[in-house]
């Protein structure tokens, strides 16, 4: 029972250390680290950064292992911004937008993080527990999410 918890503990951090890996290749233009840190009470919690600007969501890395997750979003843009998780197996561009605001209609979405909205040059930590599966980012500012601000984000297991 002892090796078989190891095994997975080592799985658990070999999968950290390649998400940092591969945020560190990444050329994280929002200045993060993209890596995890030790959330102090025994778990493990992955940070990464996210850039609002106009018309884009940029995460610094695009998977982590699925657990405690930190996004650190910063709206770099000129206009209020807004992050939102939205767990779903749905492409990123076919998100179901309502006619009338012109946002994406999260009524049926399972919307498990939101940072609410964020004015130019402001930031703020958005935490979660995620499970393993897919994922998007957008921006539900109204015509946000139509004028390209989605994108795909993997929770692996």
């Amino acid at each position: 029972m002892f090796i078989r918890k190891s095994v997975v503990v080592l799985v658990c951090v070999a999968v950290v250390a390649l998400a940092i890996v591969a945020g560190a290749c990444g050329g994280d233009e929002n200045g993060g680290d993209g890596g995890g840190d030790d959330g102090g009470d025994g778990g493990s919690t992955t940070t990464l950064d996210v850039g609002l600007t106009e018309f884009e969501v940029a995460p610094s890395i695009s998977s982590v292992p699925a657990g405690s997750v930190t996004f650190e979003v910063t709206n770099d843009g000129a206009v209020p911004h807004d992050l939102q998780v939205i767990s779903t197996d749905l492409a990123p561009d076919q998100l179901p937008v309502d006619p009338e605001t012109f946002t994406v209609d999260t009524d049926d979405l399972d919307v498990v993080a939101t940072s609410g909205q964020l004015d130019a040059g402001e930031s703020k930590e958005v935490a979660a527990d995620l499970s393993a599966g897919s994922y998007v980012l957008i921006c539900n500012i109204p015509t946000h999410y139509e004028g390209g601000m989605y994108t795909t984000f993997t929770v692996l297991q």
